[in-house]
């Protein structure tokens, strides 16, 4: 009789393989999106030699959906360090929650009727810097505390 090997069944990913991915697939979202843009660097800007560009829903929300997927990796990055030098309440649940929480928060606050121009991608790392730079200060509050991470600061304006 034939003795049969069985391979072990693959074991599921990380949740650092998941973050990987995740953010892969947002660089290329922006990436894609960043293809239709202008000389102004925004969605609707006028090329040489093209005719004005029009503003889609889908540009709006993939600029809102990058800007809102890595405002969520840099608070939760954030979190996860501070709780590894102190123990805090903020940052208790595991970062794949802490990330889809802080996206869903992030793209409520930037909604299409606060921010319908999309968002400046060029003001982001303003934004993720003031985050960055804080230290380990309860990160709650952050679109109140920090003026580069208001919608205010991050949504393109008529005139931009």
């Amino acid at each position: 009789m034939q003795r049969r090997s069985f391979r072990p069944l693959p074991t599921p990913p990380s949740n650092v393989a998941r973050s990987v991915v995740l953010v892969v697939a947002s660089m290329g979202s922006l990436a894609l999106s960043a293809c239709g843009r202008g000389q102004g660097g925004h969605p609707g800007a006028q090329q040489e030699g093209v005719g004005a560009a029009t503003i889609t829903s889908a540009d709006l929300k993939s600029s809102v959906e990058s800007a809102a997927m890595r405002i969520a990796e840099a608070h939760c990055s954030q979190a996860e360090t501070c709780t590894r030098q102190v123990s805090s309440h903020y940052a208790q649940e595991n970062a794949q929650v802490c990330r889809s929480n802080m996206f869903t928060e992030t793209m409520d606050r930037l909604d299409a009727k606060t921010c319908p121009l999309g968002v400046n991608e060029a003001k982001l790392p303003d934004c993720l810097a003031a985050m960055q730079g804080a230290g380990c200060l309860d990160p709650i509050d952050m679109y109140t505390r920090y003026a580069e991470c208001k919608a205010s600061a991050l949504c393109f304006k008529p005139n931009d």
